[in-house]
């Protein structure tokens, strides 16, 4: 079992950021300034060229953020804030345009509605990803993963019968050690005492009561790490795991870990097939 592996994995994670309304990197020009469509006159584009400005730049102070950790920040960060900029930037054209009517201003106008503020909030998740990413990335080597060389005699690769199995919350690991039972109690207790996860042929489900988090896993190359990229399906956030498989006294148990939080592990034990 090659660990560097399940820790590259680790390494790689992060967030999917998503917006409805995205960024550029210069702010549009005001109505009357230089850049401004020339003689358009026949719709007044000022309030939406006001919330574009706005949004570019809580943009382009995300860009500063990434811009100033590109050692640890994954590509595909990157490409999202890009694609992010690449739509404002869309915007900034059509808005300077002499074309423009009022039909399609009203369309952007609905788009840009509450963009400041969406782009402003993912600044501080943004630097909360950056963070656990650099801590990761002072990590000298996957024995510093406490649990992961707490279990590295007892690792299996992802069992072939994957598909249709269910696994129980059955314990976790926590500052170094396992779970107490008043611990891990406490952590079924918040979730409303059932947590568990099944393997369809594509996609997986948490069910954590009374929500559930759904959507497709992959089995990574080294054949010992599987990925979950779940959504909730009760607030729409994305939220992504990592699986890793052990013997534990002859029970099959799948250790979840988090890129965010690396020194922390659920277990879950396997119920079998179709057990829920």
């Amino acid at each position: 079992m090659k660990l560097n592996k399940v820790f590259a994995v680790l390494l790689a994670l992060t967030l999917c950021l998503t917006l409805a309304a995205c960024g550029g990197d210069e702010p549009a020009p005001a109505p009357g300034s230089a850049g401004a469509p020339a003689g358009s006159g026949s719709v007044d584009a000022s309030g939406a060229i006001a919330t574009l400005n706005d949004a570019i730049n809580a943009l382009n102070e995300i860009a500063d953020v990434i811009n100033a950790n590109l050692d640890v920040v994954p590509q595909e960060m990157v490409d999202v804030m890009n694609n992010i900029g690449a739509e404002l930037e869309g915007y900034k054209t059509e808005l300077q345009s002499s074309s423009l009517t009022q039909a399609r201003l009203d369309e952007i106008a609905a788009d840009l509605e509450g963009a400041p503020d969406s782009i402003a909030s993912l600044k501080s998740d943004v630097e909360e990803i950056i963070g656990g990413l650099r801590d990761l990335a002072e990590v000298d080597s996957y024995t510093e993963i406490p649990v992961l060389n707490y279990i590295a005699d007892k690792l299996i690769p992802v069992p072939a019968d994957l598909v249709g199995s269910w696994w129980n919350f059955a314990g976790g690991f926590l500052e170094g050690r396992d779970m107490t039972q008043e611990e891990a109690d406490a952590v079924s207790a918040a979730y409303g005492g059932y947590l568990a996860c099944n393997f369809e042929a594509e996609n997986a489900s948490i069910t954590k009561e009374p929500y559930i988090q759904y959507g497709p896993y992959e089995v990574q190359e080294d054949g010992y790490t599987v990925v979950l990229a779940l959504t909730d399906m009760e607030t729409q956030t994305d939220c992504t795991y990592v699986g890793v498989f052990a013997d534990i006294d002859g029970t099959r148990v799948m250790v979840m870990l988090s890129a965010a939080d690396p020194n922390t592990a659920l277990y879950m034990a396997e119920l079998g097939e179709d057990a829920g």
